[in-house]
């Protein structure tokens, strides 16, 4: 069940966009941004005490990663976006994975994004978590705008590394074209 301030988020996309709200949009909204596939969906508040927990799966059970935020702001209520970049490169995949690695290490900060990858079609996907007390719909579609052109590079063979693609790869829709999509596209 979407918390308030989720469902007012939610409200305020869709008014943004004039379209009419669904109550499906509460659980998952995608939405096609200058062409660019995104799903926004609210996440669970993160506990920055539990990372790296003994019993957790840590490869050292007794590290906890530090924490930059303030004791009151652990227990935020988050948006959570994937932004679907599209499928791997053909060519130099070890390099761009280890690319990709490297600028998930340099993203460090507050709700940084981090690059991901949808293992069930191989599409590389940034995802963001973004606190929903001082997220605003317009705010959220200017996010969405800024990945959406980094995706677009991406795309077009940028790669993160110092060559062009061979190929600009098709982007498939995720099991999100099934359900009523927003679409629009920025001014241009």
């Amino acid at each position: 069940m979407a918390t308030a301030q989720y469902e007012k988020l939610i409200d305020e996309l869709c008014k943004l966009v004039e379209m009419p709200v669904q109550p499906t949009f509460y659980d998952r909204v995608d939405l096609e941004v200058d062409g660019v596939y995104f799903s926004v969906t609210e996440g669970k508040p993160a506990d920055a005490s539990e990372g790296g927990a003994p019993g957790k799966g840590a490869a050292n059970p007794g590290w906890r990663p530090p924490t930059s935020k303030p004791e009151h702001e652990k227990k935020q209520a988050v948006a959570v976006i994937f932004c679907d970049f599209g499928p791997l490169p053909r060519h130099q995949q070890e390099a761009v994975m280890q690319r990709l690695l490297e600028l998930n290490l340099s993203l460090l900060g507050e709700e940084p994004p981090v690059m991901a990858m949808n293992r069930e079609n191989g599409h590389v996907l940034l995802t963001r978590r973004l606190s929903l007390d001082r997220l605003g719909a317009a705010e959220l579609v200017n996010k969405m705008k800024d990945h959406a052109g980094q995706a677009k590079e991406w795309r077009n063979g940028g790669c993160f590394l110092d060559g062009p693609g061979k190929t600009q790869p098709q982007v498939r829709k995720s099991d999100g074209a099934r359900r009523q999509m927003l679409r629009f596209s920025s001014a241009a």
